[in-house]
């Protein structure tokens, strides 16, 4: 199975696509609070931790460098493969 990380999820739209599609989601990033509540209570049955998450990449003290190594490392161990989408 073909799994994915959701960069500027929103409510998650983009995430359920690929979940019908047979992907399977297993992160998201997305900083507007009321969407990141929308997001876990369609996606995640309001579970806390079923998926890796970050609320707000550019203040968290993430650089563009660190998170393409981390997605690189994790990406390896798990078989992400990466999509990329414009917002």
């Amino acid at each position: 199975m073909m799994t994915f990380i959701d960069f500027f999820a929103g409510i998650g739209g983009f995430t359920a696509g690929l979940t019908q599609a047979g992907m399977e989601c297993v992160g998201y990033c997305e900083c507007d609070k009321f969407a990141v509540k929308s997001y876990a209570a369609i996606h995640l049955n309001n579970s806390p931790g079923k998926e890796w998450f970050c609320d707000d990449i550019t203040k968290n003290g993430y650089s563009l460098k660190m998170l393409k190594i981390s997605f690189k490392l994790m990406a390896a161990d798990k078989g992400i493969v990466s999509i990329v989408r414009a917002e």
